[in-house]
């Protein structure tokens, strides 16, 4: 999607900076859901991840 947004005029400055802000809110928002889920993952025992190629014990 491509929005025509002049940002070198006084209105479309601000506008773009609000654009700006509501995407980083909403980034910010799923990396701590995210986060949420992968912590409560691993309190029900699922550790997630690439499993181990090699062992110790071999």
């Amino acid at each position: 999607m491509a929005e025509d947004i002049d940002t070198t005029t006084p209105a479309g400055w601000p506008v773009s900076h609000v654009f700006a802000s509501i995407s980083q809110f909403e980034r910010d928002g799923i990396s701590d859901r995210t986060k949420e889920g992968f912590s409560g993952a691993r309190k029900r025992g699922r550790v997630g991840g690439r499993p181990l190629a090699l062992l110790a014990e071999r």
